[in-house]
């Protein structure tokens, strides 16, 4: 959000971001506005940005690192990363 800063406080900042389409806000490394933005920022809610927020929800569990660490795509990565390394 520092980049939007040319727009204004946070506040102008969030809303400048959700106007473009952003269906997530970050607000980092300022604390002090996130409040600021929770207690005054009130979007109108969007069923569809909700719908795509939604979609994001895992459908199941995830692996822990054991069984992860057996997977053949996570072995693929491996594989891959120690060839971009060499």
């Amino acid at each position: 959000m520092e980049g939007a800063g040319v727009v204004g406080d946070m506040l102008n900042r969030v809303s400048a971001a959700h106007q473009a389409g952003c269906d997530m806000l970050l607000v980092c490394n300022a604390p002090d506005a996130v409040a600021q933005v929770l207690e005054n920022w009130k979007p109108a809610v969007d069923p569809e940005c909700c719908k795509r927020i939604e979609a994001l929800i895992p459908q199941s569990t995830s692996p822990n690192w054991t069984t992860l660490q057996t997977l053949p795509r996570y072995q693929a990565a491996l594989e891959t990363i120690a060839v971009l390394n060499t």
